[in-house]
């Protein structure tokens, strides 16, 4: 391998690096996902307590709901719930990828 070929090869890895794939791609890997649930736990809690009242509050309408309404509800919130969880998982994916594109993650040297 010549200088020029692996300086060109770094140049494809840094690209590749900073695109969106690589975002979607690690924010959908299960053990990240629950890495970032863990670590940032008190983030995510404070992102699903509105859509666990809204669910609580349609529970609570079960008995005077039609079988269809309620089950309508309550898919509707936990579709919007996935979104904003995705939405967050995705950002907290693209401020690690940054982090450690800037080196601020590099380990010290022995």
């Amino acid at each position: 391998m010549t200088e020029e070929a692996l300086k060109l090869a770094e140049t494809e890895l840094r690209s590749a690096e900073k695109s969106t794939e690589l975002m979607k791609f690690v924010s959908a890997l299960p053990f990240w996902n629950s890495y970032l649930k863990h670590t940032f736990a008190r983030r995510f809690a404070t992102l699903n307590a509105p859509y666990e009242q809204r669910m609580h509050d349609v529970y609570d309408q079960a008995l005077t709901l039609e079988d269809a309404v309620y089950r309508d509800r309550m898919s509707a919130i936990l579709q919007e719930q996935r979104q904003a969880e995705q939405a967050q998982l995705e950002q907290l994916t693209e401020d690690a990828l940054k982090i450690d594109h800037l080196g601020l993650c590099t380990p010290a040297s022995p």
